[in-house]
């Protein structure tokens, strides 16, 4: 049965159950923990060539595969996105904030990308274009897709070994005067982020608000979200971490996915990607010496 993704499991992860570890690393494929779970029933996940089971304990440099059978054959959606780079092996593209990346209805970035990639022709050529990392349905920006069986797995071995400079900028609530890391686990995963504040602007609700460089170096879902709210500084439109926080209409969630850089595992070359913050964010970077930011918040 053909295999869809593989990857070594990690010297610094923690031994954990199958389920755990599919639901966090696997999360492209299946983004809810009951279809983790019905995929490891059918088999379709194997721990060192063996039939995994939900309790299958998962060790440091164990292989852990995903078998084809689990990708589902999904309809095409009829939406442009803004494609960064493509070449044989893999695309990057820009993900709006509110699509998901992978869902079970029609709307979401991976039904949309036959209409915005072309197929590789090469030999190990996926028949289905795969995005290899996540990003949250409220989050915008860069996103990459793999187009080849060796550029999936190779980058999915970068992605869970550190070797993936990840950027991502953010509005925070408060005042952050420097570089702060948190060393916070996330969903009993070891997590690790820096953050490196920008610009601090006044505001009438909420005192100030930083623009912030985000650098993770793990990549746990939500990661980013849990350890802002945890300095005690949410992202501006944080409604999970931060419940006290008011609605900000219109407007989401105040973070993007800026930048990404790689050896490209295939060819070696060194890739640099970055782009622009949204315009929602980028409004605070051009925002003047202290002029009180006053675009409130509704409820």
């Amino acid at each position: 049965m053909e295999i869809v993704s593989e990857i070594i499991v990690p010297d610094d992860s923690p031994v954990i159950t199958l389920r755990v570890y599919a639901r966090v690393s696997f999360s492209m494929f299946y983004p809810s923990g009951k279809g983790i779970r019905k995929a490891i029933e059918k088999g379709l996940f194997q721990v060192n060539g063996k039939k995994g089971k939900t309790g299958t304990l998962v060790h440091p440099g164990d292989c852990v595969q995903l078998l084809a059978e689990g990708m589902l054959t999904a309809p095409e959606l009829d939406l442009k996105l803004e494609v960064i780079f493509e070449d044989a092996h893999f695309g990057v593209i820009v993900k709006p904030s509110g699509l998901s990346v992978h869902n079970h209805q029609l709307r979401n970035v991976i039904n949309a990308l036959p209409g915005n990639l072309q197929l590789s022709t090469e030999p190990d050529a996926l028949k289905r274009l795969v995005a290899v990392h996540r990003l949250d349905s409220l989050t915008s920006g860069l996103l990459l897709v793999a187009k080849t069986r060796r550029f999936q797995m190779e980058i999915g071995r970068m992605f869970e070994n550190s070797r993936i400079t990840k950027k991502y900028v953010a509005v925070v609530t408060g005042e952050i005067s420097g570089q702060q890391e948190v060393d916070l686990p996330v969903d009993g995963l070891p997590a690790l982020s820096l953050i490196q504040p920008e610009k601090c602007v006044p505001s009438s609700r909420f005192g100030h608000l930083t623009v912030v460089n985000l650098y993770p170096k793990t990549g746990r879902m939500h990661q980013l979200r849990i350890h802002c709210a945890h300095l005690g500084h949410p992202i501006l439109g944080e409604r999970l971490y931060a419940t006290e926080l008011p609605n900000i209409r219109g407007k989401g969630l105040f973070l993007a996915s800026v930048g990404l850089e790689f050896d490209h595992p295939v060819t070696g070359e060194k890739m640099r990607f970055e782009i622009e913050p949204p315009a929602k964010i980028r409004k605070f970077l051009e925002e003047k010496e202290g002029n009180p930011w006053h675009y409130e918040a509704t409820s």
